[in-house]
């Protein structure tokens, strides 16, 4: 299984290097490597996606970076009780805590089967 994790950041193009750095140190128990060079997101001015691979991703692992904010998931059609199941959960910044960092706006963590060739 593969954790895949879409993060979009509001920071000026100064900025946006410093808050990879820190979210890849946020993250680090779970060993991420930066799937893409962050990019500028169209939709909204001011915003960054910035995005995260985990190989061999699970479903405990998945669970702990869920965990690690209790507002803001929506979780997308899973059973949290089965094991080999892929998983889909998108947060939105809520008047709670932050995910990750103050500037993440908007996230979404999949559990993936890795694409075969």
């Amino acid at each position: 299984m593969q954790l895949f994790l879409r993060v979009f950041v509001e920071v000026d193009a100064e900025g946006v290097a410093s808050i990879a750095r820190s979210l890849a140190e946020v993250l680090a128990p779970w060993k991420p490597v930066a799937a893409n060079v962050p990019v500028r997101y169209p939709k909204v001015d001011g915003w960054w996606e910035l995005t995260f691979d985990v190989v061999p991703g699970s479903a405990t692992m998945f669970d702990a970076i869920v965990a690690t904010v209790d507002d803001g998931w929506t979780h997308v059609g899973w059973d949290p009780d089965a094991v080999d199941e892929e998983r889909s959960s998108v947060w939105n910044a809520a008047s709670g805590p932050p995910f990750l960092a103050p500037e993440v706006r908007w996230a979404e963590l999949q559990l993936i089967h890795p694409p075969t060739a």
